[in-house]
């Protein structure tokens, strides 16, 4: 017999406890910090690695924030609830009873005050800006589902998802590590802003049936299950069209094509899609959206190394 004190109990419990943040999407956080990162090194030949570590932590802070408040306002709202689409794919913090309500605030308020600390650490290092950026990816953040914004329930769930994992993180970390603001790390992030966006697309287009019984005003909802898959292909498209812009408009140098790998992988899942949008098209999606950020990290790192701009 195990009792309540036993080790593996309590390990049981702290796993589910961080498997309610969601943590298998923190990857697309690291991604985003890291392209604007990989920029001021291949433009600047600057990298603090000290600096980005401090900017990835308060970022992905800032994420864990996002998950657990999108998660309480839905439950809030009744809109996560037992048999909901959500609770089928993960641990939900309030629905599975892994936390009570008071549990979860407290917990943002946590996550919060280490992004928010973060954002002071760089202030003191001379990245006056630093908090500035943050308490505004903060806002966006508590917007997409809290009152009086509720961007998610306007459909402006994509748009906010573009703005804080596109230009707000990658200029974000472009500038903690240069002290410049500047557009061209902005043009940078236009393509994994889409991509990271698309994911979230994806996944109200199969939730779409439910989202709409349950009067949820998603951008697939409004639009329509058939415009809003078709405007998941124009959008999986522009961020492969981007891409060699940024080269020939001399934002980049070549070695940024090499992200173009993954374009018969896009071009894979977007035929599958086509067809039919299974369970799994938004880990499929975001799995394709990390490693086309990585393609685009290990193109701008090797900008720097081979001189090629």
């Amino acid at each position: 017999m195990i009792s309540a004190r036993d080790p593996r109990v309590e390990i049981t419990y702290y796993k589910r406890y961080f498997l309610a943040l969601r943590p298998w999407s923190f990857p697309m956080t690291a991604v985003s910090i890291s392209v604007g990162a990989a920029y001021a090194y291949s433009s600047h030949a600057i990298f603090d690695p000290v600096i980005y570590l401090i900017t990835l932590l308060g970022s992905i802070a800032l994420h864990a924030f996002v998950n657990i408040t999108n998660d309480y306002f839905d439950t809030l709202y009744g809109v996560d609830r037992p048999g909901s689409p959500t609770t089928r794919y993960r641990p939900h913090p309030l629905v599975s009873g892994i936390m009570t309500p008071s549990q979860v605030i407290v917990l943002s308020i946590l996550l919060f005050a280490t992004a928010l600390a973060t954002g002071i650490l760089l202030t003191a290092m001379g990245r006056w800006l630093s908090i500035p950026l943050g308490l505004l990816g903060s806002l966006v953040a508590l917007e997409y589902t809290a009152p009086p914004a509720k961007l998610k329930y306007r459909g402006l769930g994509e748009v906010s998802v573009f703005l804080m994992w596109g230009p707000l993180m990658v200029l974000g970390s472009y500038y903690t590590q240069t002290g410049y603001i500047d557009i061209d790390p902005i043009m940078v992030s236009i393509p994994i802003g889409i991509l990271v966006a698309s994911v979230l697309l994806i996944d109200s287009i199969r939730d779409y049936e439910y989202d709409r019984s349950a009067k949820i005003k998603t951008l697939t909802v409004i639009m329509g299950r058939g415009r809003a898959l078709t405007l998941f292909i124009v959008m999986i498209s522009s961020a492969y069209i981007a891409t060699p812009v940024l080269f020939i408009t001399g934002v980049t140098g070549p070695s940024i094509l090499l992200s173009l790998v993954t374009a018969p992988r896009a071009a894979t899942l977007l035929k599958s899609f086509y067809r039919e949008v299974p369970d799994i098209a938004a880990p499929q999606t975001a799995q394709l959206t990390m490693i086309y950020g990585t393609m685009i990290i290990l193109g701008l790192t090797l900008q720097h190394l081979l001189s090629l701009k």
